[in-house]
């Protein structure tokens, strides 16, 4: 993992892409997926294990569609642009390339369990506009490449 850096997060545009955004899954299997819990082994250096706490937490929203971005979900913890810590939670950032052509931001949001582990709490899709609040505390982890590569 990197140091911490002082300095204000990157605009999203300098970020490096994390992958290609996947199509989104059909609602039963995505949520079976997480029903089951696996774990990711993240290029930022930890275990991000979507587990227990996501599945109770995403079973409190009825007709919640975020489970069917669980793709997405899986490469933000695999490949994350910046990983942030704040309010004792790491949040992994990625940048996508849309299927149409454009970008999307995604976050994973996770709660620290361990020195090398984190437990995903939830994640969601954002425009660059509202991941600007998830990118502050202390970067613990910043994706190395060029931006758009």
């Amino acid at each position: 993992m990197n140091g911490p850096d002082d300095n204000p997060a990157k605009p999203l545009t300098e970020l490096p892409f994390s992958g290609e955004a996947v199509h989104r899954l059909e609602l039963a299997d995505a949520q079976n997926q997480i029903r089951r819990g696996f774990v990711i082994h993240s290029a930022a250096g930890t275990a991000v294990k979507f587990g227990e706490i996501l599945k109770r937490h995403l079973e409190l929203e009825k007709d919640d569609q975020r489970p069917r971005f669980l793709e997405a979900a899986k490469i933000a913890a695999r490949e994350p642009a910046e990983v942030w810590e704040n309010n004792f939670r790491h949040y992994y950032v990625a940048r996508l390339r849309r299927l149409d052509a454009g970008e999307l931001g995604f976050v994973v949001v996770a709660a620290r369990i361990g020195g090398t582990s984190d437990e995903v709490i939830t994640f969601f899709p954002k425009d660059t506009r509202e991941l600007k609040k998830f990118r502050k505390g202390k970067l613990i982890y910043e994706k190395r490449g060029r931006a758009g590569g």
